[in-house]
């Protein structure tokens, strides 16, 4: 599943064969390769005994959307397995060992894609956040009056946060407490 609820995330079809997406999760050879975390090549999906477990889906399926015959393989990250790929025949066929290869392959380099995904996401967020402490520490050192520079410090680090309030409270010794020196979305 992806974040936004949606199962399928790219497909690619034959004029004259009903579309995938929907039924993606009801899909039994996809689920079977997921759930077990290998790769299923089914010659006929008419004949195919290993589908008759119900939490796999329904083979009507996948005979609704034409297929006949269909070769899945794990999408694996880091050991997990993150969904399958899937390519489907409209004629029952006995799938050869360099289709099997060829769709493990694929796997491997999707689930290679979505790991340098991940890490490019994951730098551009400390980007992000680097540049916003860059940017805080500019404005902390460009001004000498000290609330000044606590409001412009409480205004960035929330902004770098992405909360909706921050405070900063000094020591009061002579009081014994804490005095709030600087607040952002807070009165």
């Amino acid at each position: 599943a992806t974040d936004d609820g949606s199962f399928l995330d790219a497909e690619w079809r034959t004029p004259g064969l009903e579309p995938i997406a929907g039924r993606e999760e009801r899909l039994p050879v996809s689920n079977l390769a997921q759930r077990e975390g290998r790769t299923v090549a089914v010659d006929d999906v008419e004949h195919a005994p290993e589908l008759s477990d119900p939490g796999l889906g329904d083979p009507a399926e996948l005979r609704a959307t034409g297929t006949r015959a269909a070769l899945a393989t794990p999408v694996v990250l880091r050991g997990d397995v993150l969904g399958a790929f899937a390519v489907h025949s409209a004629e029952a066929r006995r799938w050869a060992t360099s289709d099997v290869a060829v769709a493990e392959a694929i796997a491997r380099e999707v689930g290679v894609a979505v790991h340098v995904a991940q890490l490019l996401d994951e730098n551009a967020a400390r980007l992000r956040q680097q540049t916003a402490l860059l940017r805080a520490a500019r404005e902390v050192t460009s001004e000498l009056e000290l609330a000044t520079v606590l409001q412009r410090l409480v205004d960035q680090v929330a902004a770098l946060l992405d909360v909706e309030a921050a405070d900063v409270s000094l020591y009061d010794a002579q009081g014994s407490l804490l005095r709030c020196a600087a607040v952002r979305g807070m009165p």
